[in-house]
């Protein structure tokens, strides 16, 4: 797990640096904290209702192996699987939660 903060709370894991937004006139710095996690169904329903919320952090969840990646915003997730199959796979479980647009954007 790896989460970016801007706020003044101390994240979740072990503290690994920190960078300025560039573009930010405000000078906000974002702090990155990393965490070996195991997911668990519902486990982390409160950090995703947060950020859905557009809280003051981003929390990304990578597979150990770095080949998946899961990242929530205020608006949706986005979603990079570790293979052509598995895109297949979960276009095909997930049809619903597809766009209308050809592509499925």
């Amino acid at each position: 797990m790896i989460e970016a903060r801007a706020d003044d709370i101390t994240g979740t894991g072990e503290y690994v640096g920190q960078f300025p937004e560039e573009d930010d006139p405000h000078g906000m710095v974002w702090r990155y904290f990393v965490k070996s996690v195991d997911w668990k169904a519902g486990l982390f329903n409160k950090v995703l209702a947060d950020i859905a919320g557009d809280g003051a952090y981003y929390i990304v969840w990578m597979a150990r192996n770095g080949s998946a990646l899961f990242a929530p915003y205020d608006g949706g997730f986005d979603l990079f699987p570790f293979s052509f199959e598995q895109v297949e796979t979960l276009k095909a479980d997930w049809s619903d939660w597809l766009s209308s647009h050809p592509e499925g954007l």
